[in-house]
């Protein structure tokens, strides 16, 4: 069970998001076999996650609250932790923002000191609500504390909001946020995480779209979308393919 959780989350990772879908679905299925509680929520915690990064947010609420009810019958701070992130960003997603904002400050409080990798994760969400919410300046903050705990695969992710999040101020920094694009399309390649690129790679395309470089947007977007082989009902692709037809 564990093996299916954490290669979902490396698949993923690499590109590959309908065998992640499948390891997600396999890791609840072995859980549930097992009858062990907690193996039933870290599990559930991956199809929450799964589901969430493939933009099926239905499913990933759904999971969410079980993990949430069962992580907090068995007292797990940071299964209870992503439970209840994974809740606030998707209401902030669904336009209660003051209400998703306060789940992941809960979510925030209940992480610390348990897991480094969950709370940057975490704090991701964070800033990706607060651009959305166009608090700009929390949303820098929460990107500084992610980055500080030290590099991992959410790395990406972050620069590539604080890039989003630079271009939100009321004088964008364009050039700041051209090079934080750069940087995390650079890192996600070190790493092979095709996920994180498509994402960056689709942030810088659509900056350069309206900067006079509306080819080199295409050429680039049309190199990392080419390599995909599967994932093309999640939202990234879609949007992706739609960004792509724009831009030609």
């Amino acid at each position: 069970m564990c093996c299916k959780v954490h290669s979902a989350l490396t698949l993923w990772v690499l590109g590959y998001a309908d065998q992640a879908a499948g390891h997600a679905q396999d890791a609840v299925r072995l859980a549930r076999e097992l009858s062990h509680p907690l193996s039933i929520i870290i599990a559930l915690n991956s199809a929450a996650r799964t589901h969430y990064q493939r933009g099926e947010y239905q499913d990933a609420a759904k999971h969410s609250r079980a993990v949430v009810e069962l992580a907090t019958d068995q007292g797990s701070s940071q299964l209870f932790a992503y439970g209840t992130a994974f809740l606030g960003i998707l209401r902030v997603e669904e336009g209660h923002g003051e209400e998703g904002m306060a789940q992941l400050d809960e979510a925030l409080t209940a992480i610390k000191g348990a897991s480094r990798r969950a709370a940057v994760f975490i704090h991701s969400l964070l800033a990706k609500a607060c651009e959305k919410e166009r608090q700009t300046d929390r949303g820098l903050e929460a990107v500084a504390d992610g980055l500080a705990m030290g590099g991992n695969i959410y790395e990406p992710e972050l620069l590539r909001l604080k890039g989003e999040l630079l271009l939100g101020q009321a004088v964008p920094a364009v050039q700041d946020a051209e090079a934080c694009f750069q940087k995390a399309i650079d890192l996600s390649r070190r790493q092979s995480a095709k996920s994180s690129e498509l994402r960056a790679v689709m942030s810088l395309s659509q900056l350069w779209q309206h900067h006079g470089k509306k080819e080199e947007a295409r050429r680039m977007l049309a190199e990392i979308y080419g390599w995909f082989t599967e994932g093309f009902d999640t939202a990234d692709l879609k949007e992706a393919k739609a960004l792509l037809e724009e831009l030609s």
